[in-house]
């Protein structure tokens, strides 16, 4: 099965090249298929991230497989969904900048991500270059359903540990906040931003967590009062597998904006407070970078109740997400978050 989906994503991938490079299909290549990792048996290397090559030289070959992309290592992205695919490919030159394409395959209305993604970075392009790759091209293809991004390669890593995770969030929150600056925040109440059925998700939640009357109550109450958020252009899903660490820190970007819109700041960073390794100190770093933008005013929130929000609505979807969890082999992975993510928001509430 593992076999014939890869054979297929490099077939549908050298029909992307031709859209997105406007490259005759090559000859047929051997590609070494290594864990997720394909690579070119005759690829060139100028460019393309050092790790990336190190990873993939580490681990034993699966199967040799032919196919007629012109990319010099691809690399799958999540495979949980059977209809669903996600790669990224590299392309080394010589004589020019690497370059990645990005495929993702959906069903239905998640093709919008590629449209979304496009519109957030054209928006960050404008406002704060610094905290995205270089876009060069956008396109769908709509028969084979398949949307692409070809951006700029960048030679960096993700965070390897909570720390770096910290270490990393400082710099994305004064990066999003250079962004706020220039393309604006607005103030919206809470029931303009979050799903009418967002308390009924709640209550059925707390059925299956061990939450305590004094948070339920707390959390209650915070539905109720229905106060303003800072609302701007977030990401969307800022974790470390987002995150690229390029040189020592000298530079963070973030990757992969098809979640991007119009989100509270607070909700935009709440996965970084529950990844970080001192949350404490990560809110802290958060309240210093946004000072009284964000979290300040007598007719909303507080930051530490925006930020006990956002983690209430991610935790008001657990019956759902326990379940894809446990389809895609991550079940132990989320109930340590679930368990860390209940943890904040006693505290940030006590």
């Amino acid at each position: 099965m593992k076999r014939d989906r890869w054979q297929t994503s490099l077939r549908l991938l050298a029909r992307l090249e031709g859209r997105a490079f406007g490259r005759r299909l090559r000859p047929r290549r051997a590609f070494r298929i290594r864990g997720a990792t394909a690579r070119a048996e005759d690829a060139g290397f100028d460019g393309l991230p050092a790790l990336l090559l190190d990873a993939e030289d580490a681990a034993p070959v699966d199967a040799v497989l032919h196919a007629r992309s012109a990319a010099d290592v691809v690399q799958f992205g999540k495979f949980d969904v059977a209809a669903e695919l996600r790669l990224r490919a590299f392309y080394a030159s010589a004589d020019a900048p690497a370059t990645t394409l990005r495929v993702q395959r959906f069903q239905g209305a998640h093709m919008r991500g590629v449209v979304r993604e496009a519109r957030a970075r054209r928006v960050v392009a404008q406002h704060a270059p610094e905290v995205a790759p270089r876009l060069f091209e956008v396109g769908v293809d709509k028969r084979a359903k398949m949307g692409f991004l070809s951006e700029e390669c960048l030679d960096g890593r993700h965070p390897a540990d909570r720390g770096e995770v910290q270490q990393a969030g400082a710099h994305v929150a004064a990066a999003l906040d250079h962004l706020h600056r220039s393309a604006g925040l607005a103030r919206k109440r809470l029931s303009e931003v979050t799903s009418d059925r967002l308390p009924e998700r709640w209550a059925a939640a707390v059925g299956h967590l061990p939450v305590s009357a004094t948070v339920r109550q707390r959390v209650q109450t915070l539905f109720d009062r229905d106060a303003h958020l800072e609302v701007g252009l977030g990401h969307g899903d800022i974790v470390g597998s987002n995150i690229v660490l390029v040189g020592d820190m000298e530079r963070v970007v973030l990757i992969d904006w098809e979640h991007a819109g119009e989100l509270p700041v607070a909700f935009d960073l709440a996965k970084l407070h529950l990844q970080a390794r001192h949350p404490e100190q990560m809110l802290a770093v958060f309240r210093d970078t946004f000072g009284d933008r964000v979290g300040r005013g007598s007719d909303g929130y507080a930051l530490e109740e925006q930020f006990a929000l956002a983690h209430v609505q991610m935790l008001a979807w657990h019956e759902h997400r326990v379940a894809r969890a446990q389809d895609a082999g991550r079940l132990a992975a989320y109930e340590r978050d679930t368990a860390r993510r209940m943890e904040l928001v006693e505290s940030l509430l006590g």
